[in-house]
């Protein structure tokens, strides 16, 4: 017996090719895919983003390391490497971006890092042009000490070199013995004009203003401190310019004398710094004065020796005293060295109008060899004096009016 085969509907044909479509599609869904049409170029790699399922990962560039990064779509990512272990002294290390670094090169002596975004670091060493008066120098930057020529004996090449020995021993040797903030020293060839405000100004002149005077330094009415060297004066005595007629004691110079007043006012500038000895004295703290007839060779110009902090403490027992160890201490001249000394009876303190006429003394160790009678006027005029309370150690700050601080003329 034969079976009549029912003819399907169109509706039932179409359910059917779909079925098989659906069918088709899961097979092919969980066939191991062929990866060979995945990749576009050479060095790229497959990375897996989910079950059976691999994403290309193009290649890095030349040196990149393949990280891992789980906040990326694939997972890694190609990265610069970090910079190698610094090479050398004074490197940094800056970020560039996020997970990324370089290296910044060590800039020049007395430089301050700058903040330049035109840059790749977005950082560089640059020369400092900030100044500050007052002995303090600015939140930014040192102190600068501004040397002029107006003088007819001495050259501007010779200023230049006098001036770049005492920048020397300013940053060199004085600010790291004393434990401060180190200060510029410049020569302006160009004069007074040139200097910039708030510089503490340094003047190379002929003749001096107080008879016999090689040198001083002193506060102005604004408060802005000022040094005079009186190159004539010192050549006319028999001085030379950057070095004197022998070392040691023999040392006189016009360079020395500026290095002598550069150094007073760098360590006090306001001329008001003194210490206590346990003999009832104060002894004003004038670095050049303890070592005033001693000089030392900085690169081919004689510089003044200078008192370290030692010797104005009692109880030190310090194997020197001053940078070229030419001194004892503490509290002790030698030959020719001298020191303005205030006595205070007793040890008690006492105010600017109980200070009595004479009570201040400059001593000078050999009496034979003591400066000429018009610095020892000037020493009694210390008697214009006050003594600020509530310091320890004391303090005492002259008013206006007060003694310049000299250089003798040998």
């Amino acid at each position: 017996m034969s079976t009549r085969r029912v003819p399907r509907t169109a509706d039932e044909q179409l359910a059917d090719i779909e079925e098989r479509q659906r069918r088709a599609a899961a097979d092919a869904a969980s066939a191991p895919k062929d990866t060979r049409f995945l990749y576009d170029a050479k060095g790229d790699i497959l990375v897996a983003i989910d079950d059976n399922d691999p994403r290309p990962l193009p290649i890095g560039t030349e040196g990149q390391l393949l990280v891992v990064r789980l906040a990326e779509d694939l997972g890694l990512r190609w990265e610069d490497p970090v910079p190698p272990p610094f090479t050398g002294k004074g490197e940094l290390l800056v970020g560039l971006a996020e997970h990324m670094q370089a290296l910044l090169g060590p800039g020049d002596d007395g430089q301050v890092l700058m903040v330049d975004s035109a840059t790749p670091l977005g950082l560089r060493w640059a020369d400092c042009t900030c100044t500050g008066g007052g002995g303090g120098g600015s939140a930014l930057g040192p102190r600068l000490f501004a040397v002029v020529n107006q003088s007819t004996v001495v050259s501007d090449d010779d200023v230049q070199a006098m001036t770049d020995a005492v920048a020397t021993q300013v940053s060199d040797h004085a600010a790291p013995a004393w434990g401060v903030l180190a200060a510029s020293v410049e020569f302006f060839p160009g004069g007074v004009g040139d200097v910039p405000g708030g510089s503490e100004l340094v003047q190379v002149l002929d003749d001096t203003d107080i008879p016999a005077d090689a040198g001083y330094h002193t506060v102005d009415g604004s408060d802005t401190e000022i040094i005079k060297v009186f190159a004539k004066t010192i050549t006319d005595g028999g001085g030379g310019v950057l070095n004197g007629p022998g070392g040691g004691l023999g040392s006189y110079c016009v360079a020395r004398v500026l290095s002598h007043e550069v150094l007073e006012t760098f360590i006090d500038p306001k001329v008001q710094l003194y210490a206590e000895d346990f003999g009832g004295h104060v002894w004003m703290m004038e670095v050049g004065d303890v070592a005033n007839p001693f000089g030392y060779d900085l690169g081919g110009v004689t510089v003044s020796d200078f008192g370290l902090p030692e010797w104005w403490d009692s109880l030190s027992t310090a194997s020197s005293y001053s940078y070229d160890d030419n001194i004892p201490g503490p509290f002790s001249l030698a030959s020719q060295c001298y020191c303005f000394r205030f006595n205070v009876s007793g040890g008690s303190t006492i105010t600017g109008s109980q200070v009595p006429q004479g009570a201040g003394e400059m001593l000078v160790a050999d009496p034979e060899l003591m400066p000429d009678a018009e610095h020892l006027r000037m020493a009694s005029s210390v008697a214009r004096t006050r003594i600020e309370m509530g310091n320890d150690p004391p303090r005492l700050r002259p008013v206006r009016g007060r003694p310049r601080n000299w250089s003798p003329g040998s």
